[in-house]
């Protein structure tokens, strides 16, 4: 099997968060753990946020990015590209407003969609907007 990563389910692997045991076990069972540059930018800034507001210090924050990106180059994460076509059917997305759905998200889940892999999220409004648009997810959280 395999799992796109969005963002909010990602950081909980390498911050003490209250989703990180569920977001571990979840991904122990699969085959293949996908990530998008989309989330490598933003796991980059939901880091410095964490600084930022106190969260977590500096040198756990420089050691979280570290190992993020050792399992990257070391093929832990597959990595996929982001396409022009993700940009537009994130806006297709957006475009229902009922959804709820930002442009983030959107763009987390048109890229699951094109991969036809499950969305592991731990966003709320990403797991209400997916449900939407019967895009396939799992909410962890």
């Amino acid at each position: 099997m395999a799992v796109y990563l969005d963002t909010s389910a990602t950081v909980p692997l390498f911050f003490h968060e209250t989703a990180s045991v569920q977001a571990l076990e979840r991904i122990e069972s699969e085959r293949e753990i996908w990530v998008s540059r989309w989330t490598i930018a933003e796991f980059s800034s939901a880091t410095a946020f964490k600084v930022r507001s106190r969260q977590t210090d500096e040198g756990a924050a420089r050691a979280a990015l570290a190992r993020f990106r050792e399992i990257v180059s070391a093929g832990g994460f597959l990595v996929v590209e982001v396409e022009r076509g993700d940009f537009d059917e994130a806006a297709r997305l957006c475009d229902a407003h009922a959804s709820g759905l930002r442009t983030p998200d959107a763009l987390h889940a048109a890229i699951a969609s094109r991969l036809r892999h499950s969305l592991l999220t731990g966003d709320k409004g990403q797991r209400d907007g997916c449900a939407y648009h019967a895009i396939r997810h799992e909410y962890i959280g």
